[in-house]
């Protein structure tokens, strides 16, 4: 990023900063209470916050309280029950020799991997990497899962393309965690603490969790602490497959210091630190060139920290009525440390390390200001910068002789050290009116993003192609996104919404630049590689979605439901190359590069439905249901092969039907859900270029759960479920979509668990 931007945005922070900090009379706050883990909630003199509401279209938000009827221990048990929002994941031993396993991030509505933003109190999670020698831009080593689910109150998730005005933009969807406050845990006693604990065991994988929680506030000040410490063991499988032994560990800390006068100022600090490590034993491996299992020791850790501060000014200000500032720094490993034996060309041990570094930091300064009746105004300014590295050792030993192979020994970098500079102005306008008795909202947005790519340390990349780092260079884009979303109330309790939305996604660094080639492996010789193009244009898309919403007679009926289309261009995918003995006179074998092959369509509905009993039935108080299913189709038409098809990662209709009870003081409660999935077989790779292909043919399944619990007293409280209940044999097609037809074992590995059983006891004072 230029001198100019840097100046701008320093500029900016400083006048912000300097602005926030006039002194002001504090204000008394209310003491504190207890809160079981049954519900969670503040009622407490804060800050009065400016609200906006969010623009029309599919968001869902799920509380924390929700985690634990759903059973959830990890981010893809967040969303059991969404329709068209699913967590892929990799089985353990599923990719190459040195690749991760578990989840690589969120599908939804058919896009999945890096055009799904994730991020944490706002600010962004690293990157899904791709496999090192894979030819798929969404077959990922790995994964974005960094983070412990007891940290959050709730999570937040807009589909489809993500509207000008949000933080983290997507072309295919946002997830967003909003880690706890310490407002969750005081205000409703005259006690200014709280101490939880809550311990947790999941069958499926055998997981055992304690979390310890403590709050205390004494008027203006609050802190938190939460800390999570998690043991578990391989996910089980229905399947008759290997099942690879897997141990490992977790410990997460949430610590949180708030200042609030009430008044006008509010200072939150956020520490966030999380740890897992895992020993696999990788049995599937075993045959070919590997005669023993392989073993591998992986670590993924994040550390956070982060400032936020916030400014009401009483009576407001020319240029705004609140003023949020944030400010960030964040640094996320990934690695694996893998020991095999190899008897291609000769018998020899392999010790091979892997790691991706993500290092960033960054600032958000967000406005809002009311002018007038009818206009709610709001802008922002978003800086970050993001060092990425992903380093490569290998040390190959002779079984017989104990002697180091030259060769086939040396580190080098899957892609070079990089530096990414992100700077994005966001300007939108909540436009409030009525024609003739209806009221009406228009929400006009723009966003204008300028991204600086340069190269940092080149010097062991490409090795064994020392021809591809000439290709690396700085590269700059600058963009600018709009987006419209539009609410009509046609009656008082029922509403149509409308949106376009404009997106873009750039192409990461590990896209522009190469991830393998194998002369750095087998030292020397006839070759492959899968380089990088340095010359990719950004993905793009146009968002269109149409909805209606709104209560039924009385007030026990609430829906909604929407249509919803979007067309994406120049889709990046790996694309097989000519050979070139110019400039690569030693690849022989093949050569794969990134390439914005094609465009393609996604179109399809969703829509939840829930019904409270009691309000017509008072006997039936306390019953509800709800329903909620969606379907997307898709299509792509391949410009570079000249092939249409369509898209894999869309999946099968999904739908949950839930029966619940909640007696009128919330102390017991159940619900039983039923899910039905639809069977689907991913066609030919069109976006690949292929024609061919025989993929497992996912059957469809019906699975029931059953959750209940018991509020003990006003300090403990009891939660059990058992999911799978009638036991069915089952896969998650965007988890087992590309497993070969034929590959009977990898298919068995991948059957999802059986019956198996959650049960948590929270306690707190």
């Amino acid at each position: 990023m230029n001198k100019n931007k840097l100046t701008v945005l320093a500029t900016l922070l400083a006048a912000c900063c300097a602005q926030s900090a006039v002194a002001q009379n504090p204000t008394a706050r209310a003491g504190g209470a207890d809160v079981t883990e049954v519900k969670v909630e503040a009622e407490r003199e804060s800050l009065l916050l400016v609200q906006t509401e969010p623009p029309a279209g599919t968001f869902t938000s799920v509380p924390a309280q929700e985690f634990t009827r759903r059973g959830a221990t990890d981010m893809g048990g967040i969303v059991r029950y969404e329709p068209l929002v699913n967590a892929p994941s990799v089985a353990t031993g599923g990719g190459g020799l040195w690749d991760g396993n578990g989840y690589s991030g969120y599908n939804i509505r058919g896009l999945e991997g890096n055009r799904i933003s994730m991020d944490v109190d706002g600010i962004p999670m690293p990157d899904a990497a791709q496999r090192p020698d894979a030819t798929s831009a969404n077959a990922f080593g790995i994964g974005r899962d960094y983070f412990e689910i007891e940290n959050f109150r709730s999570v937040g998730i807009a589909s489809g393309t993500t509207f000008a005005g949000r933080g983290t933009p997507a072309l295919g969807g946002g997830v967003s965690y909003v880690t706890k406050s310490p407002a969750d845990y005081l205000g409703r006693s005259d006690r200014p603490f709280y101490l939880g604990y809550k311990a947790a065991y999941a069958s499926a994988n055998e997981s055992l969790a304690h979390t310890v929680t403590g709050a205390v506030g004494q008027g203006q000040f609050a802190a938190l602490v939460v800390y999570t410490r998690r043991d578990g063991e391989e996910t089980d499988s229905k399947g008759s497959g290997t099942t690879n032994p897997l141990d490992w560990e977790s410990d997460s800390i949430l610590g949180k210091l708030v200042w609030d006068n009430a008044t006008d100022h509010k200072l939150e600090f956020t520490l966030e630190h999380f740890k897992r490590e895992a020993d696999l034993v990788a049995l599937n491996k075993i045959g070919g060139y590997y005669p023993e299992a392989p073993v591998q020791h992986s670590e993924a850790e994040r550390f956070t920290l982060n400032l936020k501060h916030t400014f009401v000014p009483v009576g407001g200000l020319p240029v705004f009525d609140q003023l949020s500032t944030m400010v960030y720094w964040q640094d996320a490993v990934n690695g694996d440390h893998t020991l095999a034996r190899y008897t291609f060309g000769t018998d020899a041990r392999r010790d091979i390390k892997t790691k991706f570094n993500n290092d960033s930091v960054g600032g958000r300064i967000d406005a809002i200001k009311r002018i007038g009746e009818h206009h709610t105004l709001s802008y922002g300014l978003t800086y970050s910068e993001t060092k990425t590295s992903r380093p490569w050792n290998e040390v190959r030993t002779s079984i017989s002789t104990g002697a180091i192979i030259p060769g086939n020994t040396g580190t080098k970098d899957r892609m070079p050290s990089m530096k990414t500079e992100e700077l994005a102005l966001t300007l939108a306008d909540q436009i409030g009116f009525t024609i003739g008795t209806h009221r009406t909202t228009l929400t006009p947005a723009l966003r204008f993003d300028s991204v600086d790519v340069k190269p940092t340390d080149l010097s062991r990349y490409i090795i064994g192609v020392p021809n591809a780092k000439n290709e690396i260079k700085p590269t700059s884009d600058d963009f600018v996104t709009p987006s419209l979303a539009a609410e009509f109330e046609l009656t008082e309790r029922l509403a149509v919404f409308g949106s376009y939305k404009r997106g873009n996604r750039l192409p990461r660094p590990v896209e522009k630049t190469g991830t393998y080639d194998s002369f750095s492996y087998t030292g020397g010789g006839a070759g492959y590689a899968i380089l990088g193009n340095p010359n990719l244009d950004k993905e793009t898309s146009d968002a269109f979605e149409l909805g209606l919403k709104g209560h039924g007679p009385g007030s026990g009926l609430s829906f909604q439901v929407s249509g919803f289309y979007t067309a994406y261009k120049d889709f990046i995918e790996y694309v097989s190359q000519a050979p070139d003995p110019i400039n690569y006179p030693t690849i022989v074998f093949a050569l794969y590069r990134p390439e914005n092959v094609g465009d393609a369509k996604i179109y399809g509905v969703e829509g939840v439905i829930k019904a409270d009993f009691g309000t017509w039935e008072p006997a039936l108080a306390g019953f509800s249901a709800t329903l909620a299913a969606g379907r997307a189709q898709s299509s792509v038409d391949n410009k570079v092969a000249g092939i249409k098809g369509r898209l894999g990662s869309v999946g099968p209709f999904k739908g949950s039907l839930t029966l619940a009870y909640d007696s009128p003081a919330k102390r017991v409660g159940a619900s039983l859900t039923a899910t039905r999935v639809n069977g689907q077989q991913q066609g030919p790779d069109t976006l690949g270029g292929s024609l061919t292909g025989d993929y497992f043919n996912v059957p469809s399944s019906t699975t029931l759960d059953l959750a209940a619990y018991l509020r003990i007293n006003d300090y403990a409280s009891l939660h059990a479920g058992v999911y799978n209940l009638t036991d069915k044999k089952h896969w998650d097609y965007y988890s087992a979509r590309v497993l070969g037809a034929t590959d009977l074992s990898e298919i068995e590995r991948y059957a999802l668990p059986g019956a198996n059983f959650y049960v948590s006891l929270s306690i707190g004072f």
